[in-house]
Parts: C-alpha cells; structure tokens; sequence
C-alpha cells in the first residue's frame, strides 16, 4: 500500500510537471511555432482535420504542390490514431494537447519502466522527469512526428522486457501493440530504433533464441503498423524517394562526434536557455546554422551518474554501454548509407536511443547511490571534474579564440557573450552538484534526496522555455490576404526568392511573423488555401511534380518569361504571392491575380520542344485535334471532383491535378481513361454533349491494410487488457 501511494505521488507529481513546463500552451493561448511546427506540421494537422470535419478519409489533398496523396505518405501521420482524436478540437488547442500529451506518456513510460526494474519511486520519477524534460525530447518539439515515435520508446522497452521474462501472451500483445504504434507514425529512423531496441532486449535477456521471439513480435506489430507501412512503400516508388537520397543530403545532420560533451557541458557549443544562440552552427552544419536535435544534455545529475555507473560497473552497465555506443556510432557515422539504405536522412537523430538507455541507467544509479560511499565517490570527482573543465572553458573563452574556433566573422559580441554567461552558469551547476554529492555524510537521506531533487529542477527547468519557444495563439489566425485566397491555388515566390537571393537581415523575433504574414510553404494549407511549386523538404513529392518543377525552374534561371507564364497556367496557378519587403514582418508580400483554372477544355494539345524529348510523353499521349468546351460547374472535396461540361465535340478536358496511378475517372458514371498531361497533370476526351464528368481518388492499399491493422489492433488490445485482469503475477526483476 504504501509503495501504491508513492507511485500515486509520484505520477501526480510528473502530471503537475509536464503541465507547469507547457503552461503557455496549455492556459495562455500560446502555441509551438518555430522551425518545422509552421512550415509542416501544423498545415498537415490542419489538412487532416479538415479531411475528417467534411466526413472524408484523407487519401488525397489539394493543398500542396497542385495535390499529393496524403494518407500513404508517412510524413503526414495521417493514421495516426492519436492525431484523429486531436482534430476533435477547434483551432490549435487539438494539436497542442496532442503534444503535451506525447510528453506526459513519455514520462509516465519512463516511470513504469523504471518501477518494473525495482527501481525506488523517487529515483524513477528522477529517470521519468530527466527524460520527459531533458534536452533531447524538448527538442524533439518542433520535430512533432519523431516526438510522438520517441515517446512509445520507454513503453516499448517496458513491455518487451516484461514479455521476454515472463513470455507471457498478454506482454506479447501490449509489446506488438505499442511498437505497432510506431509503425503507424512511418518515420523510418525512429522504427529502426525501435526494432534495435527490441533487438537489444531480446539478446541482453534470451541470447540469440531471443531473437526469433524478436522476430515474432516484429511481424505481429507489422500487422498493426500495415496500414501506414504498405501504402507507404507503394507510395515511396511513385515519389522523390525512388531514387537515392544524394550522400550530402543523407549525411547534413551528422552528429558531430564532440557533441557527446554536450551530455556534460550544455552550452559549449550553443544555448538554448532563452532563444537559439548557436555559435557552432556554420563549424558544425553549414548553412543550417543550426543542429536537427537543439540539445542532448538530460541535466548534470544524468550524466554524472551514468558515467559513475558505468566506471563502477552497477547492474546493466553492459547493456547501457554498448546501446549508447551503437546509437553514438550511427549517428557520428554514415553506417546505414554505407549499408546501402539511401532513403534515410539526418544521422543525428540515432543517438535518441542511446541518451534514452544513459537517462534510464542514471536512474538504476541514483536508485543506490545513497547507500553507496563508493559510487557515491566517484560521482563526487566526476561532478569535480566537470566543474575544472567548465572554469577551463571560460578561462580560455576570448574573442579571437571564440571567432576561431567557430569560424565567425563580422559582429558576434552576442554569441560570445551568451557563451561567457553559459561557462559561468556550467562552473555553478557542477560547483553546487558537487557540494550535494560531498554533503551526503552530514544529511539525513530524505533531505539529501530533496536538495538532488530541487536541484534536477533549477538545472532543467531554465532550459525548457528555450527549447520550446511558444508565441502567442494569434498566430495561426489568418494572415491579411488569406481569406481573399481561400481554395486558391499560390505560387509564393516570395518563399524562394528569401531562400535563394540575399535578403536584408530582420530581428529573429519578426522572422515568424514574417513567414506568417508571407504563408511561406506549407503554411498557406492553414487557412484552406492550395499551393504549387513549392519546395519539398521530405523528397516525398509525386514524380510527376518534381520533373514539372525541374522544367519550371529551367524556364525561370533561363530567363524564359513566356515559358514561366506557361507552367504557371498549366498547373492552375491563380495567384503568385511576390516578394514587397523583406524587411517587413507585418506586409511581406503582394498578391498578383492570374485566374488561371484548375479545370479547362484545351483547344490544342501542348507538345515539346520546351522540355527534352525523353519527358515529352509526358504531356499527353493523345494526338487528336480538340473542339471547343465549356466548364458549366466545378465542384471540389476531399479525394473528389465534380464537374458539368459541354462539348461542341470530341473535347479535351484538361484537369490541373497531379496525376496518380490511383484516380479514376467516370462521364455520366461510364469509366472513362485519364490520360497524361502538361508533365505532371491529367485529362480527358469528353464526347459531344453535356456530361457528368466525376473523378475519384481512394487508395486501396490503405483501405485494405487499414483493416487488417483495425483488426490486429482490437485483438491485440483484447488479449492485453484480458490478461492483464486475469493476472496476478510479481512484476519481473531485472537479473543481475
């Protein structure tokens, strides 16, 4: 009973944690904006909501580069049950609770991880907090679809090793389900880390049959996962990711191999604590300025004692050593790419797991480290060493060596000065750590334990705000010239001409308001506005539109205005957003009217020369010559187009939709063929006369899948929760 009631205190204090660090965007409208959150993920969630407001799955959207299937590309999460449950609620507060939520569960996995080893209440609420509220997954806030894979990870590692003790089919289930879940999110660097984890578990506590049980959970997982899995390698065949990721592409966000310092020394190589100063950024990553994961530090106390128990050798040093080892090597070195695995970017994200196995292990450590002098010891003069190295730091910090070392140039006063702050504030963190550990002797337990708990807090706490910068709710209302536009369809030039050309310089602080006030790509989806030609930061593009976007940009360095004009009519362009003043955060842009339609009877059949002879197919396969047409009433949903049409005779409809293998095509609901057209689009012949012409898009492969993961899921779930209040049995230990 009173082991129940500590868990009890201790969940409650993770709730009240967890909401205290997301406080802004959870009672003071505020919301998550920066980096990827505007510019992708927020518009895919706003997509998916829309989708499943109007009653329709989501197979396919228009509101990206002239429209893209949507549920099959894993970058969407589109079948993720999770986000379905978020679009419940209006505006933003949906895809907030969705997060916050995701950052909750990882710390309540951690916790009853931590508890299935036998570790004390108040040393797994240290591993859960460390975790939940470490550098890491804070930084995975603006990387949403990594956050919720990452966040299953200590509930995967919880039910795999319960199932590989005790074999038991109700830990089968929970495991298949769980690593089911990750399947279903898609992301491939996340799931590889998964299956290594599982991989990890089985070896460290069944040997190498344990990897056939292994085996065996990976394909009752895939069942769950199939819905996201099979109609996402379909459709990797029809997009960007057919061809090889290029090896700079692939290897941009390598980890540097120095970064490992990070778990000890938060800011020396950037801060984080109240905006993004990254003096390493051009050393380290070139033009990104910036890393993929912001930090890796999970708080001083984290790193002291794993590294304490691993020199002192405390139980699962092994196993801990030799995952974060494998996870540090593939995310310093391009291994998976020299293995031939070309469709994965961004190594940095592969040391997750190993700071995940060094957060838990720290734990297990602090579990002993009160009754234990020598480890206690040994944490004492790594904590004293770190303390020398920071004063080194600030010691050698100058101006020349700072600009040196990080080949700065022109003013960076601001970054040397938050460099200097930061040494200081890492000479007090390791001076005050080490006085705790050395005053054990002349404290009582519990008050020794509250001193390390209170400063876990002041250590990580300060971070948190940095991490997960937040701005206020209004941002995500419409921009000026959004609700003139909705249902257009926008080339924003705006959006290349500040990637590509100098710009003048504006405060960080107007920089977001400027995407906004611009709705630079994708986040013009917000508001119910479509868009073309913008860039494809996934590579996940229909082929079709990225050999349309090569042709076009040949025509715009070429200087080919008449060409331009051309690609922009083909692709029913009906405005373009032209760059005003890149100065300007509130009026960026100006909105320049085309009218081009989506849908229109052609009076001839485009043909080259204006692309090369081997994409000339491209346009059409037809060689009639069209008669003339008319568009009577065009009508647009989710996956479906409606129109009414008459035609003085054999007409060619042209419909400025993206082409795919899996539209179909009805005249008064005969199935009519759909031909290629204009490079990336598609039409029809319709017969003399008025016509019903209906085109529809669903995905089979979802469908079918969907239900097979629909089914496996309610059985799995089934059997879990079944055998869960059937059993009685002793939580498994972990063997020594």
């Amino acid at each position: 009973m009173k082991s129940r009631s500590a868990d009890l205190a201790a969940l409650a204090a993770l709730t009240l944690s967890v909401t205290a660090a997301f406080a802004g965007i959870l009672f003071r409208n505020q919301t998550l904006y920066i980096r990827d959150v505007t510019r992708f993920f927020y518009p895919n969630f706003a997509v998916l909501r829309d989708a499943i407001r109007s009653g329709s799955l989501p197979f396919w959207t228009s509101r990206f580069n002239a429209g893209q299937p949507f549920a099959a590309n894993p970058a969407y999460a589109a079948l993720y049950p999770p986000q379905w449950a978020a679009a419940l609620f209006d505006g933003t507060l949906g895809f907030r609770l969705e997060i916050v939520a995701h950052y909750l569960l990882a710390a309540i996995g951690t916790y009853v991880l931590l508890r299935s080893m036998r570790v004390r209440p108040a040393a797994a609420l240290f591993g859960a907090f460390s975790f939940a509220l470490g550098g890491m997954l804070l930084s995975l806030s603006n990387l949403i679809n990594v956050l919720f894979g990452v966040a299953w990870l200590p509930w995967l590692a919880f039910a795999v090793r319960r199932f590989l003790l005790g074999r038991a089919a109700r830990d089968f289930a929970l495991a298949a389900l769980i690593l089911g879940s990750i399947l279903i999110l898609g992301d491939q660097a996340v799931i590889l880390q998964a299956g290594f984890l599982c991989a990890a578990c089985a070896i460290r506590y069944r040997g190498a049959r344990g990897l056939l049980l292994c085996a065996a959970l990976v394909a009752v997982a895939l069942a769950v996962g199939g819905a996201q899995i099979i109609p996402a390698l379909d459709h990797q065949r029809d997009s960007g990711r057919a061809t090889p990721v290029p090896f700079a592409t692939a290897t941009q966000w390598s980890l540097p191999a120095v970064r490992v310092l990070e778990l000890a020394l938060p800011s020396l190589f950037g801060s984080f604590r109240e905006w993004t100063f990254y003096w390493a950024g051009m050393r380290f990553y070139g033009n990104a300025g910036v890393p993929w994961v912001f930090s890796f530090y999970q708080g001083l106390l984290v790193f002291v004692l794993a590294l304490a128990g691993l020199l002192r050798r405390v139980r699962g040093w092994p196993f801990t050593l030799i995952v974060s080892a494998i996870s540090y090597a593939f995310a310093v070195f391009p291994l998976l790419y020299l293995a031939g695995v070309h469709s994965i970017r961004y190594p940095e994200k592969f040391f997750i797991v190993g700071v995940l196995a060094l957060t838990v292990f720290a734990a297990v450590v602090a579990d002993q480290i009160a009754d234990d002098e020598s480890l206690r010891r040994t944490a004492t003069v790594i904590a004293f060493c770190v303390t020398l190295a920071a004063v080194a730091w600030f010691i050698w910090l100058t101006p020349a060596h700072f600009a040196a070392m990080w080949r700065l140039s022109g003013y960076f006063g601001d970054l040397f000065a938050q460099a200097r702050s930061a040494a200081a504030i890492t000479i007090g963190t390791g001076a005050v750590l080490f006085l705790i550990l050395g005053a054990r002797r002349f404290l009582s337990p519990p008050l020794w334990m509250a001193m390390l708990a209170l400063f876990v807090l002041a250590d990580l706490a300060p971070r948190i705000g940095g991490l997960t910068p937040a701005i206020d709710g209004s941002y995500f209302d419409p921009p000026p010239v959004a609700p003139a536009l909705r249902d257009a369809r926008v080339y924003n030039d705006a959006d290349w001409r500040l990637a590509l050309l100098p710009t003048p310089r504006i405060p960080v602080e107007q920089r977001a308001w400027r995407v906004r006030n611009a709705m630079l790509p994708e986040a013009q989806a917000i508001w119910g506005i479509g868009a073309v030609l913008e860039n494809d930061i996934t590579r996940t593009n229909l082929i079709p539109s990225i050999d349309f976007s090569r042709m076009f940009w040949a025509a715009q360095i070429g200087q080919r205005a008449e060409l331009v004009q051309l690609f922009l009519a083909m692709a029913g362009t009906t405005d373009v957003a032209e760059l005003r003043d890149a100065t300007s955060a509130g009026d960026p842009i100006r909105i320049i009217h085309l009218g081009n339609p989506r849908f229109y009877f052609a009076d001839r059949i485009l043909r080259g020369p204006i692309v090369p002879a081997s994409s000339r197919a491209a346009f059409t396969d037809l060689t009639f010559t069209p008669a003339a047409g008319r568009v009577l009433r065009a009508a647009e949903r989710p996956n479906a187009i409606d129109l009414d049409v008459d035609a003085t005779g054999d007409a060619l409809l042209v419909l400025s939709v993206t082409r795919h293998k899996y539209w179909r095509a009805t005249i008064d609901s005969a199935p009519a063929p759909l031909h290629p057209t204009n490079i990336a689009f598609q039409s029809l012949v319709v017969p003399r006369g008025r016509h019903h012409v209906a085109l529809r898009y669903g995905n089979p492969l979802v469908v079918t899948f969907g239900i097979v993961s629909i089914v496996s899921a309610a059985v799995l779930l089934a059997i879990a929760v079944g055998g869960a209040l059937r059993s009685r049995a002793p939580r498994p230990q972990w063997p020594h």
